[in-house]
């Protein structure tokens, strides 16, 4: 229902570019129901950021985007087996923003192809949120190191 939903909206400019269902223009959101982020220090420092440039705000995807990335995905997926490079994939356990489901299947048609990620799977970061690469050392230092 959701293809049907992007594909009829990609047709008719007004929606495609418009907020999805469920989002919207950026706001303040109090820390506690962020998604993004464990660290109040950052979240507050990204709000300082946000207040200093209003032109940095992102808001919740449009229509275009979400049915754009849903393409993306499929075309990853597509070329997984194809793909021989060496590939470490980090996973945040409490992502709510991205798919895991998806990361999981890239991973099992790397593997199928016999090109797997390394370790055979997601690196799972526990307890991450989204925004991963930003967690810190403790959290990253489960990453092997590559030289």
């Amino acid at each position: 229902m959701a293809r049907q939903i992007l594909n009829w909206a990609e047709a008719h400019p007004r929606f495609r570019d418009g907020y999805a269902i469920g989002t919207g223009r950026w706001r303040a959101l109090p820390f506690a129901i962020n998604v993004l982020t464990h660290s109040r220090q950052r979240y507050r420092r990204n709000l300082r950021f946000y207040a200093d440039d209003p032109t940095i705000r992102v808001g919740g995807p449009t229509y275009h985007w979400v049915r754009e990335s849903i393409l993306a995905g499929e075309q990853v997926l597509a070329g997984a087996g194809d793909d021989a490079t060496p590939t470490l994939l980090l996973q945040a356990e409490e992502e709510r923003v991205v798919d895991n489901r998806m990361h999981d299947r890239f991973c099992e048609l790397r593997t199928a192809a016999g090109h797997p990620v390394e370790g055979g799977r997601p690196l799972v970061i526990k307890g991450a949120y989204h925004e991963i690469l930003l967690k810190g050392r403790n959290a990253l230092s489960r990453a092997p190191r590559h030289r």
